[in-house]
């Protein structure tokens, strides 16, 4: 959810300043998609020594997590 964040403040700030929608909102999903998959990595470096099924089941979670993020963002940013 911290990316959601970081990325919605990024977007929507340099929307504003650039005037720019396309640009900024790929820039922003770009971002969310990077510290989502970055967040994915460490819970698999984390998980895999504990349990099979935590990984898989954290796999699922931070995947699932990613799509809900984009669909949320570009839905305010076409709102906004």
């Amino acid at each position: 959810m911290a990316a959601l964040f970081i990325s919605f403040k990024y977007g929507s700030a340099m929307i504003k300043k650039t005037g720019l929608f396309l640009p900024q909102a790929l820039i922003a999903g770009t971002i969310n998609l990077a510290l989502g998959v970055f967040g994915i990595m460490v819970w698999f470096f984390f998980s895999w020594k504990v349990n099979e099924f935590l990984f898989f089941g954290g796999l699922v979670l931070g995947l699932s997590l990613i799509v809900v993020g984009e669909v949320v963002l570009l839905s305010i940013f076409f709102k906004a």
